[in-house]
């Protein structure tokens, strides 16, 4: 956006050109491999558009301005690449075998099993973080060991598609390919056509391993790209388009409705603070005040993706009214069948009314979806003792993970029950 104007006015062109250079030191800073993949990307691009269009007597015009700034970035990489993050960061064959490449990689896998599931309608709009853990989230260390939970897939594309199914797919990615077919068409400057085309390239690189759709400044800044590209393209259309009745009733429409789930989505994600600093001070009646507040047809899950219900039968539980603790707890299980804490504390509340029988799927299926959940492996292992299922509970505790008293004084108590 900051070159754009380059072909067009003979002035200002220093100034867009140093916010640039400091652009892209911002971005080695801040090290993020997706957005250097997509800047090398926009600056290929425009060498690309350069090499072909400007003229040798404009190069020589430019030349020592070309050779300062190219200096000043060589200088800089240099010095930016003492620091070993950064070299290991630009370094594209450590990435691999980075964390986050592993991570991404096992959640890519299980999105792909829900796909395979539901390959034409998907899970549904806005469902991915509720289903993903449907094949369980064995194989990451950090969501079965330290509750770390993944709100999105990392990869928009997979997203959309597991969502919405191929039908979903292939709308959302129109949307590309008829500005990139708009532009690669011809029309305006060939210099604007080519940055125009590698803001949304980039748009789309960041869609293959990160989450822009999600970022209202991204989405802004698609749908900037998207005007320009309409704009440079074909003015006819959009004059006509403007002069519509019926695009002024959809916009009118599209933008009261945003306006009212922003509104109702702020006042419930500011209630959401509240509810979870209620809950560090162990204020349950605090708690099941902000929850009722927080939850509305805009809004049913904390940003972590956890159901609002989970914290309502909390507070219940926590006040002594197990009854209406069950009824959020089942709640929350409906809208989100596969939050494992939820399926421990409906079989938890199972076994305190002394119903082993019906406690012991909702363990089964806790573990299932995290094998590594000890809260629940110990449950499983108590429901099979009260059954007098002595060596299933013994073996049941045997696969819990860590060394910890608590398992040994379990194990110790077994051993003495089958010697009884």
């Amino acid at each position: 956006l900051n070159l754009m104007h380059l072909s067009s006015e003979k002035r200002g062109y220093k100034l867009s050109v140093a916010l640039v250079v400091l652009q892209v030191i911002v971005i080695l800073l801040l090290q993020s491999r997706t957005v250097y993949l997509a800047l090398f990307t926009m600056l290929l691009l425009v060498m690309i558009q350069l090499v072909r269009s400007v003229s040798i007597h404009s190069i020589k015009k430019v030349r020592k301005q070309v050779i300062t700034l190219t200096a000043i970035g060589l200088l800089g990489l240099i010095f930016l690449l003492q620091n070993q993050d950064i070299r290991q960061r630009l370094n594209p064959t450590t990435y691999l075998t980075s964390q986050t490449a592993s991570e991404r990689r096992l959640v890519w896998y299980k999105t792909g099993l829900l796909i395979e599931d539901n390959p034409w309608i998907g899970v549904g709009a806005g469902n991915w973080k509720t289903q993903f853990a449907r094949h369980s989230v064995a194989g990451s260390y950090r969501m079965q060991d330290q509750d770390v939970v993944f709100t999105r897939a990392h990869n928009d594309f997979l997203e959309v598609l597991a969502e919405l199914g191929w039908p979903g797919l292939f709308a959302y990615l129109s949307i590309f390919l008829v500005a990139l077919s708009q532009l690669f068409r011809g029309g305006s400057d060939a210099l604007i056509r080519k940055l125009l085309a590698s803001g949304i390239i980039g748009f789309i690189i960041l869609s293959l391993l990160d989450f822009p759709r999600e970022r209202t400044e991204f989405v802004v800044l698609l749908g900037l790209y998207l005007a320009l590209v309409s704009l440079s393209s074909d003015k006819k259309i959009a004059k006509e388009t403007k002069n519509s009745r019926l695009y002024w009733v959809l916009l009118f429409l599209l933008n009261g409705l945003g306006i009212i789930a922003g509104v109702a989505r702020y006042k419930a994600e500011v209630n959401v603070v509240r509810m979870l600093e209620s809950q560090l001070r162990r204020d349950w009646p605090g708690v099941l005040a902000a929850s009722q507040e927080s939850k509305n047809q805009f809004n049913n899950l904390t940003p972590a993706a956890v159901p609002i219900d989970f914290y309502s039968g909390l507070a219940y539980y926590n006040l002594e009214e197990k009854a209406k603790a069950l009824e959020k707890f089942q709640s929350a299980h409906s809208i989100h069948p596969y939050h494992f804490h939820t399926i421990n504390n409906i079989g938890t509340l199972y076994v305190e009314s002394g119903n082993f029988e019906s406690a012991l799927p909702y363990f089964e299926e806790a573990i299932r979806i995290n094998p590594r959940f000890e809260d629940a492996i110990f449950n499983k292992a108590f429901c099979l003792s009260q059954l007098n299922q002595l060596t299933e509970a013994l073996k049941v505790v045997h696969e819990i993970p860590t060394e910890s008293p608590k398992k040994q004084d379990f194990i110790r108590e077994l051993t003495k029950m089958m010697q009884e």
